[in-house]
């Protein structure tokens, strides 16, 4: 098993696992040590990640985008890993929509959330928390504006994050496809009390 700490030869090494699409585990909270994020690493920039996001039964888990300065170890090719491996394939699910990963991992996320109308949910000022959950209204400026949703699908009113305020931003994961369905659930029934 492989691990890795140091800021600098983990850019190199998120650039290789970009290039290689290999497996792999990343731990970013100091607190709690031994929680991690296992995925696919699609893209870096000079500040984030994109990692296209496995939970533990090898089931797709959405796209996460953080950053690099949290991380406190990444590892790979490990027993672990290589049984979730097994697992992905046995499971074979329908890849998700590409991403485009541009220049600016936060912003190749957002531009994804909006264009295939997902629930995403944003950590704020290294929180911990999920600020804010809803569907990504506009981008302009460096602000952010956000339809919110309650953790019932409800919608809240808006929010507007400057950018530089995100640490965190997690998109089509199982939690924020709960919310998204219960939002739908809620206009369906909207829709049949206004008949």
């Amino acid at each position: 098993m492989k691990e890795y700490t140091d800021e600098y030869v983990l850019t190199g090494l998120l650039k290789e696992l970009v290039n290689s699409k290999e497996l792999c585990a990343v731990y970013s909270d100091s607190v709690r040590t031994t929680k991690f994020c296992v995925g696919h690493i699609l893209g870096i920039d000079d500040e984030f990640y994109l990692i296209e996001r496995v939970d533990p039964f090898g089931l797709q888990d959405g796209l996460g985008c953080s950053r690099i300065g949290e991380i406190i170890k990444v590892e790979r090719d490990n027993v672990y890993l290589k049984n979730l491996a097994k697992l992905i394939h046995y499971h074979k699910q329908k890849a998700i929509p590409k991403i485009s990963c541009g220049d600016d991992m936060k912003l190749s996320l957002i531009d994804y959330a909006q264009k295939h109308k997902k629930v995403c949910e944003f950590e704020l000022c290294e929180s911990d928390n999920k600020d804010i959950i809803g569907f990504v209204k506009s981008y302009k400026d460096g602000l952010l504006t956000v339809q919110t949703l309650t953790e019932t699908g409800d919608e809240d009113g808006e929010s507007c994050i400057p950018m530089e305020a995100i640490d965190v931003i997690v998109c089509n994961s199982v939690d924020e496809n709960k919310i998204e369905i219960l939002h739908k659930l809620q206009a369906q029934t909207s829709k049949r009390e206004a008949k």
